[in-house]
Protein backbone atom coordinates (compact mmCIF):
# COMPACT_ATOMS: atom_id res chain seq x y z
CA UNK A 1 0.00 0.00 0.00
CA UNK A 2 1.38 3.39 -0.96
CA UNK A 3 1.28 5.94 1.85
CA UNK A 4 0.67 9.44 0.53
CA UNK A 5 -0.14 11.37 3.67
CA UNK A 6 -0.59 11.04 7.39
CA UNK A 7 1.51 11.05 10.50
CA UNK A 8 2.15 7.33 10.78
CA UNK A 9 2.33 4.24 8.66
CA UNK A 10 -1.09 3.24 9.94
CA UNK A 11 -2.97 5.74 7.79
CA UNK A 12 -3.64 5.12 4.13
CA UNK A 13 -4.16 7.57 1.28
CA UNK A 14 -7.92 7.60 1.90
CA UNK A 15 -7.27 8.86 5.44
CA UNK A 16 -8.52 5.61 6.96
CA UNK A 17 -6.71 4.49 10.06
CA UNK A 18 -5.78 0.88 10.66
CA UNK A 19 -6.72 0.93 14.30
CA UNK A 20 -10.42 0.62 14.97
CA UNK A 21 -11.75 3.82 16.57
CA UNK A 22 -13.36 1.83 19.38
CA UNK A 23 -10.00 0.25 20.21
CA UNK A 24 -8.29 3.67 20.16
CA UNK A 25 -10.95 5.08 22.49
CA UNK A 26 -10.56 2.12 24.85
CA UNK A 27 -6.81 2.76 25.00
CA UNK A 28 -7.34 6.50 25.54
CA UNK A 29 -9.75 5.81 28.42
CA UNK A 30 -7.08 3.54 29.90
CA UNK A 31 -4.35 6.19 29.56
CA UNK A 32 -6.57 8.90 31.00
CA UNK A 33 -8.08 6.87 33.86
CA UNK A 34 -8.28 8.96 37.05
CA UNK A 35 -5.92 6.58 38.87
CA UNK A 36 -3.21 7.22 36.25
CA UNK A 37 -3.42 11.03 36.33
CA UNK A 38 -0.97 13.12 38.33
CA UNK A 39 -2.54 14.32 41.59
CA UNK A 40 -2.83 17.94 40.42
CA UNK A 41 -4.97 17.00 37.39
CA UNK A 42 -8.62 16.82 38.42
CA UNK A 43 -9.93 15.08 35.30
CA UNK A 44 -9.15 14.39 31.67
CA UNK A 45 -11.22 14.08 28.53
CA UNK A 46 -10.50 13.63 24.84
CA UNK A 47 -12.07 14.37 21.47
CA UNK A 48 -11.31 12.67 18.18
CA UNK A 49 -11.39 14.93 15.14
CA UNK A 50 -9.05 16.63 12.74
CA UNK A 51 -6.35 19.25 13.03
CA UNK A 52 -6.16 22.55 11.14
CA UNK A 53 -5.09 20.83 7.89
CA UNK A 54 -7.63 18.03 8.07
CA UNK A 55 -5.40 15.27 9.47
CA UNK A 56 -6.76 12.99 12.22
CA UNK A 57 -6.18 14.42 15.69
CA UNK A 58 -6.98 13.56 19.27
CA UNK A 59 -7.36 16.54 21.56
CA UNK A 60 -6.74 15.81 25.22
CA UNK A 61 -7.94 18.26 27.84
CA UNK A 62 -6.39 18.01 31.31
CA UNK A 63 -8.46 19.91 33.88
CA UNK A 64 -6.66 21.77 36.66
CA UNK A 65 -7.77 24.31 39.26
CA UNK A 66 -6.69 27.98 39.03
CA UNK A 67 -4.56 27.36 42.13
CA UNK A 68 -2.73 24.56 40.34
CA UNK A 69 -2.11 26.84 37.37
CA UNK A 70 -0.44 29.38 39.68
CA UNK A 71 1.45 26.60 41.46
CA UNK A 72 2.80 25.20 38.15
CA UNK A 73 3.86 28.65 36.99
CA UNK A 74 5.89 29.24 40.16
CA UNK A 75 7.48 25.82 40.67
CA UNK A 76 9.88 24.88 37.87
CA UNK A 77 10.26 21.32 39.18
CA UNK A 78 6.50 20.73 39.06
CA UNK A 79 6.27 22.41 35.66
CA UNK A 80 9.00 20.07 34.37
CA UNK A 81 7.11 17.09 35.84
CA UNK A 82 3.95 18.22 33.99
CA UNK A 83 5.92 18.68 30.77
CA UNK A 84 7.38 15.18 31.14
CA UNK A 85 3.90 13.75 31.77
CA UNK A 86 2.51 15.52 28.70
CA UNK A 87 5.41 14.32 26.54
CA UNK A 88 5.02 10.75 27.79
CA UNK A 89 1.27 10.81 27.13
CA UNK A 90 1.81 12.14 23.59
CA UNK A 91 4.51 9.55 22.96
CA UNK A 92 2.28 6.70 24.11
CA UNK A 93 -0.50 7.85 21.78
CA UNK A 94 1.88 8.15 18.84
CA UNK A 95 3.22 4.65 19.54
CA UNK A 96 -0.31 3.29 19.10
CA UNK A 97 0.12 4.16 15.39
CA UNK A 98 -3.56 4.96 15.15
CA UNK A 99 -3.03 7.78 12.67
CA UNK A 100 -4.26 10.36 15.20
CA UNK A 101 -1.86 13.09 16.27
CA UNK A 102 -2.17 14.13 19.94
CA UNK A 103 -2.71 17.69 21.12
CA UNK A 104 -2.59 18.03 24.92
CA UNK A 105 -4.01 21.14 26.63
CA UNK A 106 -4.55 22.33 30.19
CA UNK A 107 -8.04 23.67 30.89
CA UNK A 108 -9.69 25.10 33.98
CA UNK A 109 -11.62 22.52 36.01
CA UNK A 110 -15.36 23.11 36.22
Amino acid sequence: MKRERGYTGSMNAQEETWMDTQELERLLRELLAPARLPSYIKSARYELGTDHIGEPAVRIYLAITPETDIFLSKDKTKLKAYSDYKDDLSSRILKLESGYFPFVRLVEAA
